[in-house]
């Protein structure tokens, strides 16, 4: 009997194997469908409908941005998530992921399966390499057998995704192109990873398993830490990068003779956030933010955490110094930050400021680099605050009331020594990251920006939002229900949602292209840029025009033309 078990299970993990073997082996490849086929029934080899209708009830995006530099439009690749949970990879890139895979593209191993050079038509348009059709990332099909997926993020070369049931994995290098190493956040399988090794080896899936067994149930991933809630409520990190992003007892903190910013702590392993006075707010869907970690892009910035606790008041957690540039550490202190009136906090964004300064007049010597955090409250105005201390102030953007908005670029004052500044005014007054908000009835959509000459002669102060609303005159004539950051504040493209049809469309719904339609603003982010997005858009984008309904919104589209 004993003998007889044993071939019988031999017979079945050899069956397995073998089936895997095949799955693995499989060319994704797709027939031939237009882009405007709303009826087309083509499927991938996983028997999914091919998303080309729009993308119709899309779940999620990974943003274009990027999470440590403003990256340009097209030029690193992105991924969805269908509405059956399933990832896709690829969809609006430039030349990461088609005819120059693993030959010093700018990305490599991210696109969840090695896609052969005599294939390439499958995935090119003509020779410029510009991506048109998404497929299933076959790692994650794999890896992750019957689940599906919520979320989905990039870090500088890697993805993180979130399961339906609860898990959290990721996939990529572990050093990135440009040599920032990023392999704790890659959790505990990453530690025998080298950086040289092949995608075979780099794009399997790589789980990050919950210490305690309890399903994960947000993430918010960076490229030195990654924030994660479970389904208790609490919140756990790991990664490697200043103590400062760790809110764990684990951490031993600086002594007050040393530098606040001196060493490192690294966990492979996630560790229980539990020096907060609160836990923060496990968010109700995936693009409702409660939490905004510390990047500083430079390494010279102020390391905190910002977040909304489950009281839903609005908590920071950072270190003391005695020199905002290079002092030594006094204490780690959480705080809150209330809002005027008593209000209370729905969603939280994060804006950086390098070389920023304090004293007025403005020195001409360089500060460190801060963030700004951008808050929506319950009475539906914005607020703001800087490095983690109070006040919050209420952000001017008329009569208003909002009830979502994103910053559309978090490093759009990435720069040294910004020229347009009033030396006489305070650096908080004049940081104003540009917003696309969507305002609770009339116009869909609000786009703020920093105020300036619109080219009519009449400039707004540059301690002022310009605001324009975006409606049916502009093409935005549905409601919409999510929005996505998808470039940066002065190109590409802003991805809505609809909530009448679940359709997704991009539209560059910048002040300029609004109030000057005839501005030439030249291709988004140059040649290859404006190729994936065309073919994403199924439109020629190109702003050599003088037609403002260029500009969108544009159906999303992943199909083949």
């Amino acid at each position: 009997m004993m003998m007889k078990t044993t071939k019988t299970n031999i017979i079945l993990m050899l069956l397995l194997l073998v089936s895997m073997a095949t799955l693995a082996q499989t060319t994704v490849t797709l027939q031939s469908a237009c882009a405007t086929c709303p009826n087309s029934t083509t499927t991938s080899p996983f028997s999914e409908p091919t998303p080309c209708d729009g993308l119709k009830d899309a779940r999620d995006f990974s943003s274009g941005v990027g999470i440590e530099s403003a990256n340009k439009a097209g030029i690193y690749s992105s991924g969805f998530i269908s509405k059956e949970g399933i990832v896709y990879i690829g969809w609006y890139n430039y030349d990461a992921l088609a005819a120059n895979v693993g030959a010093g593209t700018l990305e490599r191993c991210v696109s969840g399966q090695a896609r052969p050079v005599s294939t390439t038509v499958t995935y090119s348009k003509n020779n410029d390499g510009a991506m048109y059709t998404s497929f299933p990332a076959k790692n994650v099909l794999i890896g992750a057998p019957g689940q599906t997926f919520k979320a989905i993020q990039k870090v500088r070369d890697a993805y993180f995704i979130l399961s339906d049931q609860g898990k959290i994995y990721n996939w990529g290098p572990t050093v990135s192109a440009d040599g920032i190493h990023m392999r704790a956040v890659a959790g505990p399988a990453s530690q025998t990873l080298a950086p040289n090794l092949d995608c075979s080896t780099l794009e399997v899936l790589r789980e990050v398993v919950h210490p305690q067994g309890k399903k994960w149930k947000s993430m918010q991933a960076y490229t030195c830490v990654v924030y994660a809630g479970d389904e208790s409520g609490q919140w756990w990190c790991w990664g490697e990068g200043p103590k400062a992003s760790f809110p764990t007892s684990q951490v031993t903190l600086p002594s007050t003779s040393e530098s606040w910013y001196i060493g490192n702590a690294k966990f492979y392993t996630p560790v229980q956030m539990d020096v907060l006075p609160r836990q923060p707010r496990i968010p109700q869907s995936d693009d409702q933010q409660t939490l905004v970690g510390a990047v500083s892009s430079r390494g010279n910035g102020v390391e905190f955490l910002s977040y909304i606790g489950t009281d839903s008041l609005i908590y920071t957690y950072r270190y003391d110094y005695t020199s905002r540039t290079s002092g030594t550490f006094i204490r780690a202190t959480s705080q809150n930050i209330p809002l005027p009136g008593n209000v209370k906090a729905l969603k939280i964004q994060r804006g950086h400021v390098y070389n920023y300064r304090t004293q007025t007049p403005l020195s001409n010597f360089g500060g460190p680099e801060v963030s700004i955090d951008y808050v929506l409250g319950t009475d539906g105005k914005i607020y703001r605050f800087a490095e983690g201390l109070p006040p919050a102030t209420s952000v001017a953007l008329g009569n208003y009331t909002f009830q979502d908005f994103i910053v559309k670029d978090p490093y759009e004052f990435n720069t040294d020594a910004p020229g347009y500044l009033d030396n006489n005014i305070s650096m908080f007054d004049q940081m104003l990251h540009a917003l696309d908000l969507v305002p609770v009835g009339g116009s869909p959509l609000v786009v703020a920006k920093r105020g300036g000459d619109m080219g009519n002669g009449v400039a707004t102060p540059g301690t002022l939002y310009d605001v324009m609303e975006f409606g049916p005159a502009q093409g935005v004539n549905f409601k919409i229900s999510k929005l996505w950051s998808s470039t940066t504040a002065g190109s590409g493209f802003t991805i809505l949602k609809s909530a009448d049809t679940g359709h997704s469309y991009g539209i560059k719904a910048n002040i300029e292209t609004g109030v000057r339609p005839n501005y030439r603003s030249g291709n988004v982010a140059g040649s290859g840029a404006q190729a994936s997005m065309s073919i994403a858009f199924g439109a020629d984008w190109n702003f050599y025009n003088n037609e403002p309904q260029y500009y969108g919104p544009y159906k999303l589209i992943n199909c083949q033309n």
